[in-house]
């Protein structure tokens, strides 16, 4: 099977003895592939490992070795889903794409609040722990609110629940004048860019974006971990508790609650 997977792409090479130029493997890909383009080392890279996985499933968990084309296609997914990968972390570091605040605290406009959201986890059972502070102008918590929430596939998904829970409670407590900071380029940039995402954060930036028209006024700025510290350290506190909790102080609301 490993022969056929191996000329089965563009890598069909032998390393008889009989070549007029004998090369081990090691000596080609130390001394050959690594000149080669960088589609040529990709290919390389990919093909090899899936051969030494299936291999590996092969020999310690008895799982059958698939089809010489299903292990192609695995190493041309993997090529693809790392390429993709590149060019969304190349469009996010670009300097242009998100607002970032480099300050621990910026002034607010009257009658403004100022949302942190935050992550932390998983626990132990693969759980997460969301949070969300409320500040006022002079930058005193008004409220505070946790969540905890089962399994997520990815970080920037729990990143994405947390600001779509953070809006709803700002919303539910009427603080309807609002600036929502995370420390996640990548759900920021999503929110701000508002284009179309065909994935699990794309459905949940949808769902935020539904609030918009709740709020008189809301924007989205991406900060450091530093300046999100009370946010941050709300996660930390009740990592390991299963519940839900909410803190208001009913002093410092908005006259309109």
């Amino acid at each position: 099977m490993f022969k056929t997977v191996w000329f089965a792409t563009p890598l069909g090479i032998t390393f008889s003895s009989n070549d007029e130029v004998n090369f081990s493997f090691n000596e080609w890909v130390s001394k050959v592939v690594v000149n080669e383009d960088r589609e040529v080392v990709q290919l390389v890279v990919a093909i090899c490992y899936e051969i030494w996985r299936v291999r590996n499933k092969r020999c310690f968990e008895g799982i059958d070795i698939p089809c010489a084309l299903s292990v192609c296609n695995s190493a041309c997914k993997a090529i693809q889903d790392f390429n993709s990968a590149e060019n969304m972390l190349w469009s996010v570091i670009q300097p242009a794409s998100v607002p970032i605040s480099a300050v621990r605290w910026t002034t607010l406009i009257t009658d403004f609040y100022k949302l942190n959201v935050d992550v932390a986890g998983p626990n132990a059972e693969g759980n997460w722990r969301l949070a969300g502070v409320i500040r006022g102008t002079n930058g005193m918590v008004v409220a505070a609110r946790c969540w905890y929430t089962a399994v997520l596939p990815e970080s920037n998904v729990v990143e994405g629940m947390a600001l779509l829970k953070g809006m709803k409670f700002a919303k539910d407590m009427l603080f309807l004048n609002l600036n929502v900071e995370a420390d996640s380029s990548n759900v920021i940039t999503a929110i701000n860019e508002a284009q179309p995402q065909h994935s699990y954060l794309g459905s949940i930036i949808e769902d935020s974006e539904s609030f918009f028209s709740s709020f008189h006024s809301i924007d989205f700025c991406h900060i450091c971990r530093e300046v999100n510290q009370a946010a941050h350290y709300l996660t930390k506190f009740p990592i390991l508790a299963c519940t839900d909790f909410v803190v208001v102080a009913f002093d410092l609301l908005p006259p309109s609650v």
